[in-house]
């Protein structure tokens, strides 16, 4: 069960740093379903 959260926030993190990346490209990317809270 440990190990599943901290694979959440694993997840979580990933999505922030593939945004930053993705901001820095120039390229706009809507998360749909990888991220349910980010429009």
């Amino acid at each position: 069960m440990e190990d599943f959260s901290l694979e959440k926030e694993a997840s979580k993190h990933m999505g922030d740093k593939f945004e930053e990346y993705f901001k820095r490209l120039g390229v706009k990317v809507h998360y749909t379903g990888f991220q349910g809270s980010r429009p």
